[in-house]
């Protein structure tokens, strides 16, 4: 009899053991299901951001580069001939400082208008990447130094090659450039266009605006 009990008791110990252990693993269950779960959302956030820097980076990239130069002398007397990429400096603009340009006359120099070069990393661009180029207040150009040949573009006009226009200005113009990458306008800058009293032209190019 007293064998048949200590059996029982064992027995009943055993159960109740293995009843504590799955009492546990259910309330532990829960728990690992929640950690797993908020692991999970982290490395989603995480990786979320990782791709949204990467893809704005190179967004920014290749069309972050774009350097925009014009011409100026030291004489400012000097009057834009065919032959000012010689006779003047090219210089580049930098945000927000104002450049004079060499002296500029419709009647007297003979170019089409003020040049301005832009230059910008293309080497991995597409038929869906350009500069776009618009002008308040004037008229684009484009002239062919060889043949003399002067196409007018009118207010706008895509680029995606490095090129020399040239703008028919006024005073107060205003040149927008935008950065396009993917069909997506990415950036924009802009380069105003003043004169004086004594007819000095004057360029300064805004600090990038991003979208």
């Amino acid at each position: 009899m007293k064998k048949q009990m200590k059996v029982s008791n064992t027995l009943i110990e055993e159960t109740k053991n293995n009843i504590l252990k799955e009492n546990k693993k259910k309330y532990l269950k829960p728990s690992i299901i929640l950690g797993s779960i908020g692991a999970m959302v982290i490395v989603l956030l995480v990786t979320i951001i990782s791709i949204n820097n990467n893809n704005n980076g190179k967004s920014l990239l290749s069309m972050d580069s774009l350097i925009v130069s014009v011409y100026a002398a030291e004489d400012s007397q000097y009057y834009l001939t065919a032959n000012y990429e010689e006779e003047t400096y090219k210089q580049i603009l930098n945000s927000d400082i104002e450049v004079k340009l060499a002296k500029y006359n419709k009647a007297m120099s003979n170019v089409p208008g003020i040049p301005i070069s832009f230059d910008f990393d293309c080497e991995n661009a597409t038929d869906k990447d350009y500069i776009k180029i618009s002008i308040s207040n004037g008229e684009i150009l484009h002239w062919n130094k060889e043949t003399g040949a002067i196409t007018k573009l009118g207010t706008e006009y895509k680029s995606n090659n490095n090129d020399t226009l040239y703008f028919n200005i006024n005073s107060d113009t205003i040149i927008t450039l935008a950065g396009v990458k993917n069909n997506k306008e990415i950036f924009t800058r802009n380069i105003k266009i003043t004169i004086d009293n004594e007819y000095n032209y004057y360029a300064a190019i805004s600090e990038y605006q991003y979208n």
